[in-house]
């Protein structure tokens, strides 16, 4: 059994992601100026974070199946559709929440190797900003 672990920059993979689904067929300016709004990347984020978002798989090896798993996680954060609830405020009602942004810090991808199976661990430290 055998590790590797590599850290990706977080807005390549979400314009991969982007260009992959079709999205960008007409976009043919640099991929790597693409840049969401509500997601910003900050390399500071890797020690000081609200909480991780992470996604698993195991498989045979083949390179989709790592790419799959690093947009697992990125979709909720494309989406909106993950938060923190230790840091949201108490005082306030998840109805009342406007919009949501996040700053993240690099995609940790891990890659454990067995035999004839691979296991792919993608984590990406998150921060919350929420817009009541």
């Amino acid at each position: 059994m055998s590790k590797r672990t590599e850290y990706l920059n977080p807005n390549e993979q979400i314009a991969f992601f982007f260009k992959r689904s079709g999205y960008l067929d007409d976009y043919h300016g640099d991929l790597k100026n693409l840049k969401l709004g509500h997601v910003s990347y900050d390399e500071s984020v890797n020690e000081e974070f609200d909480y991780k978002l992470t996604a698993n798989s195991t498989h045979d090896g083949t390179l989709l199946f790592e790419i799959q798993t690093i947009e697992e996680a990125l979709i909720k954060l494309i989406n909106r559709k993950t938060y923190c609830p230790n840091t949201f405020p108490v005082d306030k009602k998840i109805e009342e929440l406007k919009d949501i942004s996040y700053v993240v810090g690099d995609i940790e991808l891990v890659n454990d190797f067995y035999r004839v199976k691979q296991k792919t661990a993608v984590s990406i430290p998150v921060v919350c900003n929420y817009v009541f």
